[in-house]
């Protein structure tokens, strides 16, 4: 038996499993043996909550069932130390269509605009990785209208090139945060950086910052860096809105893909959320925490009911939830949709930013399309050429078996016919009996 002597071996299973199943590595065994008491407990919890069913939602295992309490808090830290920098430029119109359909998200296998998700470690970045994660989200949208735009065989669509790695989330703490992992608000943030760059381009680099050390944390806020980089989109302006009803949300998510928003994550559901529909636990009015993008919707029987829900992306890692996702109830939704209220009192509303493609960028775009016009042009000469080969192939062995058969035919002819020189000689004798 390993670490833990005299714990049961289905308790030692459960520890290796989930080990195993979330990739954990530990410094010592002193270390590992602290965090599997963090998930002892949790575990009992866990069963213990299910068992009682105090509510609707269904509880498990996640990747931090074995962090300790002080590691918790950078995964939710959506702080508002300074006045809000953009105005209410633009009120989301209440424009709905029923033309939509009953379910829908941007992250599934018939429209995959979602890449590799974000993990924000132990940082309080979730505000600027909910930009990242709703940037992809939208640009591949973007992409894939334009490519379809600049198509002149849309039958022979090939696909565009999908953005599937990140966009970069130090680019916004450097260039648009004054609090780095410390949390900051996400639209703020997006304004004052303006452009967004590739994750290759400008890389995470605070990863493993602790969140309890807040000075280290604003240590993390390097210099802007965006002068000798190629910006990858920019935002042009956002568009707020609040309090929208079933349809209209709908119709948001539908016809835009994706928006960001803020929630209120408790203990609960950071530690133990495992799937299914969310219901918020708090009573009231809540105290959001936590920036997340919303990029779906649907309709889903749930305990004998249809219950709306919202289809939520996280930055907790693609290893979190629902690959990286989550939903919620949407008459329960923990502050999304609202206008929330944030710990300083600062109201907040949800909002869509206006994204625009760097023009290099759809430069590469429309060359992708023209190189894969070119490729269909080669193909198509490349299968004409074979085509006029087989025929002529087919001519030329035609021509031949015709000139066998009558050269097959001239050996073998009649038996009672006479040959030339007996006929010379028939000739001759007929002559001379003349």
């Amino acid at each position: 038996m390993g670490i833990g002597i005299g714990m049961s071996e289905e308790l030692d299973d459960e520890w290796n499993a989930f080990k195993r199943r979330f990739n954990k590595h530990y410094l010592d065994s002193d270390d590992e043996l602290k965090h599997r008491k963090v998930f002892e407990k949790r575990l009992s919890r866990i069963k213990q909550m299910n068992e009682t069913k105090l509510t609707k939602n269904v509880f498990g295992l996640t990747k931090f069932s074995d962090a300790f309490e002080t590691e918790l808090p950078a995964l939710r830290s959506l702080g508002h130390k300074f006045v809000r920098q953009v105005k209410l430029n633009k009120t989301l119109k209440g424009e709905v269509s029923t033309n939509i359909p009953d379910n829908y998200w941007s992250c599934d296998s018939s429209n995959d605009y979602c890449g590799q998700g974000i993990d924000q470690g132990m940082c309080g970045s979730c505000y600027a990785a909910a930009i990242a994660n709703d940037a992809q989200i939208r640009y591949n949208i973007i992409a894939k209208r334009l490519y379809l735009h600049n198509l002149d065989l849309k039958s022979l669509d090939l696909g565009y090139t999908k953005l599937d790695t990140p966009l970069s989330v130090q680019s916004l703490l450097d260039c648009g945060s004054l609090t780095g992992c410390a949390g900051g608000s996400s639209d703020s943030t997006i304004m004052k950086a303006r452009f967004l760059f590739r994750e290759e381009d400008y890389k995470y680099e605070v990863f493993n910052v602790s969140g309890n050390n807040k000075t280290e944390c604003e240590m993390n806020i390097h210099e802007c860096r965006m002068k000798d980089k190629q910006p990858f989109m920019r935002v042009e302006d956002l568009t707020y809105f609040s309090n929208l009803d079933w349809l209209t949300i709908k119709t948001l998510i539908y016809h835009k893909g994706s928006f960001i928003t803020s929630m209120y994550a408790s203990d609960d559901f950071l530690k133990y959320y495992a799937g299914g529909i969310w219901t918020c636990d708090a009573d009231g009015s809540v105290v959001v925490n936590h920036a997340v993008v919303v990029d779906g919707y649907g309709e889903e029987v749930t305990g004998g009911a249809l219950k709306k829900f919202l289809w939520v992306r996280n930055s907790w890692g693609d290893d979190w939830g629902i690959n990286g996702h989550f939903k919620i109830d949407f008459d329960n939704s923990c502050g999304i949709n609202d206008k929330i209220h944030l710990e300083d009192a600062t109201e907040i509303d949800n909002f869509v930013p206006d994204y625009v493609i760097d023009e290099k960028i759809i430069e590469e775009i429309y060359d992708d399309v023209a190189k894969r016009d070119n490729i269909l042009l080669v193909l198509l000469i490349i299968i004409s050429v074979i085509v006029v080969a087989i025929i002529v192939l087919i001519c030329i062995s035609m021509i031949i078996a015709i000139a066998v058969s009558i050269k097959m035919c001239k050996k073998n002819k009649d038996p009672y016919s006479l040959s030339e020189e007996e006929e010379l000689r028939r000739d001759i004798t007929t002559i001379e009996m003349l």
